[in-house]
């Protein structure tokens, strides 16, 4: 077991969700599976770079079956992290948690694509 982020440590967490997503495998089996082995990790910041990759790749087209529960289920230690560490209710801290992954959404992207080209 570990301690709560700190509201500072918090925001770590934050960057992570808001940053771009990383390079992801092509097939939906293939993701489903490494992601499958990240989310199995203790670190909340691998978690937090789960959410960020399947929320993104969310924005620009679709998720299988699988997928979706991937994410609802991935989702739900970050949404405790946040309550704990800002003392919120599960709601507020789900709000949170979609504001910061909508900062670094669609628009961002876009943008470090063509920084990229």
């Amino acid at each position: 077991m570990r301690t709560i982020l700190y509201p500072a440590e918090l925001e770590t967490l934050f960057d992570v969700l808001r940053s771009p997503a990383g390079p992801e495998q092509s097939s939906w089996t293939r993701r489903f599976k490494e992601f499958n082995e990240l989310l199995k990790s203790p670190n909340i910041l691998v978690v937090a770079g789960v959410v960020r990759n399947l929320s993104r790749r969310l924005e620009r087209t679709h998720l299988s079956v699988g997928e979706k529960d991937m994410l609802k289920q991935a989702r739900l230690p970050l949404i405790e992290e946040i309550s704990l560490s800002l003392s919120v209710t599960s709601n507020e801290a789900t709000e949170i948690l979609d504001s910061v992954i909508a900062q670094g959404g669609i628009d961002q992207q876009s943008e470090v694509e063509l920084a990229a080209a």
